[in-house]
C-alpha cells in the first residue's frame, strides 16, 4: 500500500496514519492510538480483509516464518529445495534466498533475542535436525540429540530457554536448549503428535498442542522439563497455539473437526471449544497486540483462507490474497504487517496484510 493509496482508510483515519519512513508502510500502533475499542475493531477488520500476494525467492514448500525486531527481518524455512531452504525479507515484499546448512525438512523457526539467533528445527536428517543463524544468512548445523520429527520451536525470555516439540519419539518428544546449540531431551507428558509450542510470560507457562491423543491433546510446563497432560476441548488435529497477553488466553487452531476448530484457555488447563465460520484446514494463528486481533490461515484450495477474531471466541472469514496452501503466519509490530507463507508447489508463496506493503 503506497502513500497514494492511503485514502482507502477514510477521512478521519487518513489524519491518523503515521508513515514513519515515508515508504508507504503504516505504523499500526500509531494508527490505532487513541481509538475506541469499536474503532480499533473496525480498523483491524480493514487491515486483515486486504491482502497483497508477494513473490518469494523460490517456489519451495515454505513451512514456518519468524520476525526478528532486532534485525528488522522476516526469516522463513522450507521442507524442499536444494541448498536454498531459507529466505529472508526486511519487509515481507522483497525476498532473498539463503543457503541452508543442510537440506532437511525444516518445519519450525523462531527468533531468540537474548541469543541474537534464529533457531530452526527439522522433521528429518541424521542427528542434524537443528540449525542456527545470527543474521538469517549464515546457517550452522547443530546436533538434535534424537532423530525425532521436530515440528515447532519457541523461545522463553524468562526461562532463557529454547523449547522444541516433536510428533515422533518414545517418551522424549521435547528438547530444550539454553543457547540453541547444545540440546537436552525431555520426557513428554504423552507420545502424542505434538505440532506447536508457545510461551506465556504472564502465566510463566509453556503450552503445546497435538494432532493425536484421546482427550489429552494439550500439555503444559513451567520450565520445559516437567510436563503435565491437559484435557483438550475436543479431539481435533490441533496444529498451532499462540498466546495473547492482552486477552490473557491461549488460542489453538485445528485442521479437523466439525464447526469447532478453535479452542481457547485462560490457563492452559481448562479449554473451551469455539465455533469456526468454516471447517477449513486451519494451520496457524498469530496475535497482533497493536490490532488487538487473532489472525489464522488455512491450507484449503478453495474459499476464504483467512479468519480473524478480536477475542478468540467470535471469528470472521476474510478473503486471502490468492488461493494457496497457507501454512504459517507471523505479525511484525515494527512493520505493522501480517505475513503469511505457503507450502504449495508454485505461485505467489507469500502475502502481506494491508498495513504493511508497497
Amino acid at each position: 500500500m503506497g502513500p497514494g493509496n492511503l485514502s482507502i482508510l477514510g477521512g478521519d483515519m487518513k489524519k491518523k496514519v503515521y508513515d514513519k519512513n515515508n515508504d508507504g508502510i503504516v505504523d499500526a500502533a500509531a494508527l490505532l492510538q487513541g481509538e475506541t475499542p469499536a474503532q480499533i475493531g473496525s480498523n483491524a477488520a480493514l487491515a486483515i480483509g486486504n491482502w497483497t500476494p508477494r513473490t518469494t525467492a523460490n517456489d519451495l514448500a515454505w513451512r514456518s516464518t519468524a520476525w526478528s525486531p532486532e534485525l528488522l527481518l522476516f526469516c522463513s524455512v522450507a521442507s524442499s529445495g536444494t541448498a536454498n531452504r531459507v529466505m529472508t525479507s526486511p519487509n515481507g515484499i522483497d525476498w532473498t534466498g539463503r543457503v541452508s546448512s543442510v537440506d532437511n525438512g525444516w518445519r519450525g523457526v523462531c527468533w531468540c533475542p537474548a541469543l541474537t539467533l534464529f533457531v530452526a528445527v527439522s522433521s528429518d536428517g541424521s542427528s542434524n535436525r537443528v540449525m542456527t543463524s545470527p543474521n538469517g544468512i549464515d546457517w550452522t548445523t547443530r546436533g538434535s540429540i534424537e532423530n525425532n520429527d521436530w515440528r515447532s520451536i519457541c523461545w522463553s525470555p524468562e526461562l532463557a530457554l529454547c523449547c522444541a516439540i516433536a510428533d515422533t519419539g518414545v517418551g522424549n518428544r521435547v528438547m530444550t536448549s539454553a543457547n540453541g546449540i547444545a540440546w537436552t531431551l525431555r520426557t513428554s507428558a504423552a507420545d502424542n503428535s505434538w505440532y506447536s509450542v508457545c510461551w506465556s510470560p504472564e502465566l510463566s507457562l509453556l503450552c503445546a498442542v497435538a494432532a493425536s491423543g484421546d482427550g489429552n491433546r494439550v500439555m503444559t510446563s513451567p520450565n520445559g522439563i516437567d510436563w503435565t497432560i491437559r484435557v483438550s476441548a475436543v479431539n481435533n488435529n490441533w496444529r498451532e497455539v499462540c498466546w495473547s497477553p492482552e486477552l490473557g488466553i491461549f488460542c489453538a487452531v485445528a485442521d479437523s473437526g466439525t464447526g469447532d476448530r478453535i479452542m481457547t484457555s485462560p490457563d492452559g488447563i481448562a479449554w473451551t471449544a469455539r465455533s469456526t465460520p468454516a471447517d477449513n484446514s486451519w494451520k496457524d494463528v498469530s496475535w497482533s497486540p497493536e490490532l488487538l486481533l487473532f489472525c489464522a490461515v488455512s491450507s484449503d484450495s478453495v474459499g476464504d483462507q483467512v479468519m480473524s477474531s478480536p477475542d478468540g471466541v467470535v471469528w470472521t472469514l476474510r478473503p486471502s490474497a490468492v488461493v494457496n496452501s497457507w501454512n504459517s503466519i507471523s505479525w511484525s509490530p515494527e512493520l505493522s504487517v501480517f505475513l503469511a507463507i505457503s507450502n504449495s508447489t508454485s505461485g505467489n508463496k507469500a502475502a502481506t496484510s494491508l498495513f504493511g506493503g508497497g
